[in-house]
């Protein structure tokens, strides 16, 4: 997909993510933007805590969970079917995770209406997640929008984290802040653009007036300028 065809999708406007009911909330959003009927989220750096790894945001309900199996969803999160941004993703039957997955994982997987299931990975800024979304009808999840979304999702991730957010003292506005981030991220104007939902020309403007306010002389200098003053 070229990215002149995803700047011309419609993106809904994203709120900020402060905590869990945001988060949750931006999932549900999610789901119905990509024909996903579930979604489940784990946080799978290692060592953040009681949980190994613990579940940031889900609709499956206990029994599901408990019976699948965290380290199910885990180990489907961490296989070579999860992809990165920027990768397409590709829809599975829990049949075709034979390789992955043991006939009792397999059958609890359908049996809570898990017939198709698309799998990302998540790196932000040394943190991992991983995001299992599902249908209960093979064909439905929309894969060209979870391409897309699985960049918004980064973005709201990085919000929840609290890697971007307001400061009243910084000398860059919040777009601006939020650019160098992703740049400093390793992402693309084009990336950014995309998550942004504004051009490609627009992104450039921001970083370029973050540049001039930091009085660096290149995108490199203004992160690293950034991140020295604890701005992003």
């Amino acid at each position: 997909m070229t990215v002149a065809a995803l700047e011309s999708r419609t993106l809904a406007s994203q709120s900020a993510i402060a905590g869990r009911r945001d988060l949750s909330a931006f999932m549900r959003q999610l789901c119905a933007r990509t024909g996903a009927d579930a979604y489940v989220l784990l946080d799978a750096t290692p060592g953040v805590g009681p949980y190994d790894p613990p579940i940031l945001a889900s609709n499956w309900t206990y029994d599901a969970i408990q019976s699948t199996g965290v380290d199910t969803i885990r180990h489907i999160g961490e296989s070579s079917v999860s992809v990165y941004v920027g990768t397409e993703p590709h829809g599975w039957h829990p049949l075709a995770l034979a390789v992955l997955l043991g006939r009792e994982e397999i059958a609890n997987l359908v049996e809570f209406g898990h017939e198709e299931i698309v799998a990302l990975r998540l790196h932000i800024a040394g943190k991992r997640y991983h995001l299992l979304l599902s249908s209960a009808r093979t064909g439905a999840l929309d894969c060209t929008a979870i391409f897309i979304e699985h960049m918004r999702c980064g973005y709201a991730l990085a919000q929840f984290a609290g890697l971007i957010s307001p400061d009243g003292d910084s000398p860059l506005s919040e777009r601006e802040r939020e650019c160098l981030s992703w740049v400093s991220q390793g992402k693309t104007t084009e990336e950014i653009a995309v998550i942004l939902d504004v051009s490609s020309n627009t992104i450039n403007s921001y970083i370029a007036h973050a540049i001039h306010k930091l009085a660096a002389s290149n995108r490199a200098m203004a992160v690293a300028s950034a991140i020295r003053r604890n701005l992003i």
